[in-house]
């Protein structure tokens, strides 16, 4: 059994195996070797970039845009009007647009977010467009009436001496109306739906109310963006169940509930507190 063993790890064998081992790491080297010169030559190639052309528009002369854009590798950047953006590496960007204030006005974009994609050396564009806040959004936003801004109607019926009025995007409202001096609300709530009319900057408004009773109100609302803060002429009237009575119309005005016979009483005055 020695002499087999003996045998079986003969001088021979045992420099073949040698020459074996050899044969592999000569191989092993020549890999390494080879890709340490394809990595350098893919380091001297010339790395693709592109670029974003951006156009920025909708803001009143004067007014500074606000985007900040970032990136691959870390890119950040903030510009303020149109501008072209170049030598950019492949990838996303993203383009973070901050609303403007301006004389007493908001200044926003239907989007507050919005990406490029670049994927090769085509250009590509991208177009910001500002628009004023009420034009917009119309009534969006959360409005305060107190005092003599409370609509005459509301003092003498109900003694009601300040209301504050949610109107969310998602077109539900929350009102809390406060009375005879009372620290506690009687919240309003439902949905509504806006329209920009054709008649100056005057919005109409239909408000469906679901608690704490369910009924429809109609009429119309303006917002002076330039005032600071924002004031808005309210005037509506409930049109379901009938109680006899009209909503004013953008072509009648302010004033023009059921054909004008309220006069003025029946005109809210609000001031935005927030947006």
């Amino acid at each position: 059994m020695v002499l087999a063993n003996l045998e079986f790890y003969s001088p021979k064998h045992v420099k073949l195996t040698i020459m074996k081992k050899w044969n592999f790491g000569f191989m092993v080297v020549a890999l390494i070797v080879t890709s340490f010169f394809v990595s350098c030559n893919s380091d001297d190639d010339p790395e693709v970039s592109g670029s974003i052309s951006v156009a920025v528009s909708g803001l009143p002369s004067g007014a500074v845009a606000d985007i900040v854009v970032s990136g691959p590798n870390d890119y950040s950047e903030t510009i303020t009007a149109s501008t072209e953006l170049t030598g950019l590496n492949l990838g996303v960007y993203e383009f973070e647009i901050t609303s403007v204030d301006h004389d007493g006005s908001r200044f926003v974009t239907a989007d507050a977010t919005m990406t490029v994609n670049l994927t090769d050396d085509t250009p590509e564009s991208l177009s910001i467009e500002y628009a004023e806040w009420s034009s917009v959004n119309g009534i969006v936003g959360t409005w305060v009436s107190a005092g003599d801004d409370v609509a005459a109607l509301l003092t003498s019926f109900f003694s009601v001496d300040s209301i504050v009025a949610t109107f969310k995007a998602d077109q539900t409202y929350e009102v809390l109306q406060y009375a005879g001096g009372s620290t506690t609300a009687l919240t309003l709530e439902g949905t509504f739906s806006q329209t920009a009319s054709s008649t100056g900057s005057i919005w109409t408004i239909q408000v469906d109310q679901t608690s704490p009773s369910t009924l429809t109100s109609e009429g119309i609302f303006e917002v002076t963006a330039t005032a600071n803060p924002n004031s808005m002429q309210y005037e509506i009237v409930q049109t379901s169940p009938d109680i006899g009575a009209t909503a004013p119309t953008p072509e009648g005005g302010f004033g023009s509930t059921s054909a004008g016979a309220y006069g003025t009483t029946n005109i809210q005055v609000y001031k935005r507190r927030s947006y």
